[in-house]
Parts: structure tokens; sequence; C-alpha cells
């Protein structure tokens, strides 16, 4: 009978860890060359994985890609293609956790070579051209790559591009000049659930949008958008200079073009200050100050060029300050030039400004704390004949004559139908 039970049993595991495997081996299925189209995605995360679209603020891109420069397409994931026109200097990073990655691009005629790294080894590369596809738009969108037998843990992916020639064609553009196939039109990733971890404070460098509004609340915190009339910019911070950020709480960046000079300020009360800048490959130190004290210095620096070096590639926290004394306080944001790419940094008119860019989001600080308690508005007071109305007021005496009048009411009625159930 022993026997039987054990058999049982094993028999149950045996089932069982046939039916897991077929899980998570679902989207093995997937093959080089299918159509994302073809995916179905609830299967997908019934299996444990995930789209992760063009747009996802997780994914970090080098210029020229920008999500400005996004094409519509029926045929990809998400409705649209994030293009890198004839750019082949252009480049992405993400991050991401498991042992499974999908990338898919839509076919296009002058298709560069992309070129797929993970974790700094090159793992493969595809051409994505079709000689039936529209030669400056996106066509079908296919599943170029796929590696599943990644180790366990996180892993960082690069995407870049090389001029190709497959088409044959020259592709001279209106300047004259030759320019081979460089175009690309990156359409998703399909990778295991990314089960991020809800953050229960925050923490430097966390990216900015991890944290809602509802989160910050519940800390008993607020944001401060960096085009809040209280902050005082020093020129040439400027309103009218934002630049696109993201996962900027405040939508965009300030920016201090270039300008080490520039600073700012904010008033404000509470034992608690954490600042957000967007990361910018040219970027200057920022010195923080609070009351007249160096409280923090930090360079935002991030290893991917955007445009030419003083576009954000996305917003984090860079500081926090949570032992603060009770009252009021000052911050001051101002700047110096650092040296952390070790290049020199030629603008335009010649010059050399190496390090230089600093690209503002937003302070968090405590939510208001010294609200006043709602005032409670007496009730019209009594008039003859409405001799059985109690007004309600916020005074204490009032309250207790009221409930000693209910009280004896109560007794008299309970002592009169105890008399009567005697009788």
């Amino acid at each position: 009978m022993r026997r039987r039970i054990v058999g049982l049993f094993v028999l149950l595991l045996f089932i069982s860890s046939i039916g897991s495997t077929a899980a998570l081996a679902a989207p093995l299925s997937l093959t080089v060359g299918m159509s994302v189209s073809a995916v179905n995605e609830a299967d997908l995360n019934a299996a444990g994985y995930q789209f992760i679209d063009d747009t996802d603020p997780d994914i970090v891109y080098g210029w020229p890609y920008s999500l400005e420069n996004r094409q519509a397409s029926e045929q990809a994931y998400g409705g649209g293609t994030l293009s890198a026109f004839g750019q082949v200097s252009a480049s992405f990073t993400y991050e991401f956790t498991g042992t499974f990655l999908a990338v898919a691009f839509a076919e296009n005629y002058w298709a560069s070579e992309i070129i797929i790294t993970i974790d700094g080894a090159e793992c493969g590369s595809a051409t994505p051209h079709n000689p039936n596809a529209p030669k400056e738009a996106p066509g079908d969108s296919k599943i170029i790559f796929i590696k599943d037998d990644l180790p366990e843990g996180e892993h960082l992916l690069t995407v870049s591009h090389k001029t190709a020639y497959t088409s044959g064609d020259e592709n001279i553009k209106a300047d004259g000049n030759a320019y081979y196939d460089n175009d690309a039109f990156f359409d998703c990733l399909i990778v295991e659930n990314q089960n991020r971890v809800i953050p229960d404070e925050v923490t430097v460098n966390t990216k900015m949008n991890y944290y809602s509004d509802e989160m910050l609340a519940d800390w008993g915190l607020k944001a401060i958008r960096n085009d809040d009339p209280a902050i005082q910019y020093a020129w040439p911070y400027d309103l009218g200079i934002r630049v696109s950020c993201p996962g900027a709480y405040s939508e965009n960046a300030i920016s201090n073009v270039g300008q080490v000079s520039a600073s700012f300020s904010y008033d404000f009360e509470g034992t608690y200050l954490a600042a957000a800048f967007g990361e910018v490959y040219y970027a200057c130190t920022i010195i923080i100050t609070i009351d007249g004290e160096k409280v923090g210095e930090i360079t935002p620096h991030t290893a991917v060029k955007t445009e030419d070096g003083s576009v954000p590639s996305q917003s984090k926290v860079v500081f926090v300050k949570d032992d603060l004394a009770e009252g009021k306080h000052t911050v001051t944001i101002t700047h110096e030039v650092a040296y952390t790419t070790g290049e020199d940094n030629i603008r335009e008119d010649g010059n050399a400004y190496y390090d230089n860019y600093a690209l503002f989001d937003c302070f968090i600080v405590e939510a208001d704390s010294n609200q006043t308690e709602p005032e409670i508005t007496p009730a019209p007071e009594n008039t003859p004949g409405s001799g059985d109305n109690i007004p309600v007021t916020g005074d204490k005496t009032s309250f207790a004559a009221a409930f000693c009048i209910i009280a004896a009411a109560a007794a008299a009625i309970f002592a009169v139908i105890k008399r009567k159930s005697e009788e």
C-alpha cells in the first residue's frame, strides 16, 4: 500500500513537471523570421513572458533614435516602430533579467545590419532587408534574433548598427552622397516577465518614473515639477529651454544649456529633500547646498551618448537627504565643469567645454503637514417648536448635555416598558 502511495505521488510530480515545462517552453516556439503580428500576446503572458515595446521608458536610446521619430505600422507591436533614419551610429540599451531574449525589427529595403550584444559580448547580427519592402518606411515587423540559453540573472542588451550592402543600391540622398543600406526600424523585445520590485522608499540611482504620485503620498512626500513658480532660476536656466527626457516627472527637463554659471534655488519645509536630474553624456558636476552647507556633489553621467551629448537619456534620483532639522530650508543648486568623459566637447564656436550640461527634472519634499483641521460648522440654533432638535457643534459641553438627555429618555422608556410587562 505504501509503495502505491509513493508511486502515485511520484507520478503526480512528473505530470506537474511536464505541465510547467510546457508552459515555460511556449516562447521557444518563436522562430527567427516570424511576424510579430502572429505572436499571441495572451499566450505569451500566460507562459511567463512579455513584450517590451519600443516606447518602454526602461529602454535607453542613443541619438539619433528618438521617440519623436516613431513611424506608424499596423504590423508592429504597439502600432509603430522607432526609426534610426540613415544613422548607423544609433544605438540603444536595455537591462533585463532571465534566460530568454527575442529582438524584432521591421523589414525595409535599405536595411542596416543590426548588431546584438549581451553583457558586452556580441551574440549575433541580422539585416532585415526585403526587396519588396518600402524604402524609407517600415514593412512587416519580424523577429530577427532569439537567444534562449542565457544564464539566470540580470543582463544588459546593447543594439547597434552597421552599414549593409544587401540591396546593391547606392542609396544616394539629396546631398549627393551614397549611404547604401543604413535604415533601421526597431519594433520590440520579448523577455521573461520583468517583475519589477516595487520600491518602498525613494533611493538614489533609481529611475524617477518608478515613483507615482500615489506612492509618494503614501510616504508623506510630493514631487515638485521643474516649472513650479517657487523655484528661482538664474540665467541661463530658462523655462523656455526644455529638453525631452524619458521618464521625467516633469515630462521634460530644463537645461542649463552648457553654462556651469547657471544656478537655481527653492525654499521648502520639512526634514526631507530628494532631487532628480536627467542623465547625460557631457554631464557637469552638480553641487547641492542646503542652508549654506554643501550636502551633495553628483555627476549624472551616462555612457550612452544621445545626439551631441547634451540630451538626457533618462531621469534618475541623484540625491536624497532625510535627516534635516525641522523647519524651513533653502536648497541651492550650482554647477562645476566635470571631466568624466575625457573628451574636449568642442562646440560650434570651436571652443572646448568639456562636461558642462545639467538637465533638472524635479525635487521631492515632504507633503504639507501643517494643514489646518477642517472646521465643524454648527447647525442652526433651536427655534420655538423644535425642541427635539439637538444642535451639533464642536463644543464638548453640548455633546455631553445631548448625551445625558438621550440617556435619560432611554431610561424612562425602559422603565415604562418594564412596568407594563409586570402588570
